[in-house]
């Protein structure tokens, strides 16, 4: 994997879930952080409301679906809730 910001903080999100939460991944990519995210969602460990089929209300209003979230945005979340 090529060393970039983004994938540095892919890996301390996923490591930082796992040490907290005791959730298991398999390797360090996008499409896992994301499934990684919304298992933690539906098992009520998110920051975020979970809304259901991959939608999460962030701020008051905002409803984003997890598709259009960036991985930094994801990342940087984790880290921030379970580091």
């Amino acid at each position: 994997m090529k060393e970039t910001i983004s994938n540095k903080l892919i890996v301390e999100a996923l490591n930082a879930a796992t040490h907290a939460t005791g959730i298991i991944y398999k390797e360090h990519t996008p499409f896992e952080l994301r499934r990684v995210m919304l298992e933690l969602a539906e098992n009520g460990a998110c920051d975020s409301e979970y809304e259901g089929d991959g939608y999460f209300t962030i701020g008051l209003v905002d409803t984003i679906h997890i598709s259009e979230m960036s991985d930094i945005f994801i990342a940087k979340n984790m880290i921030k809730n379970y580091s």
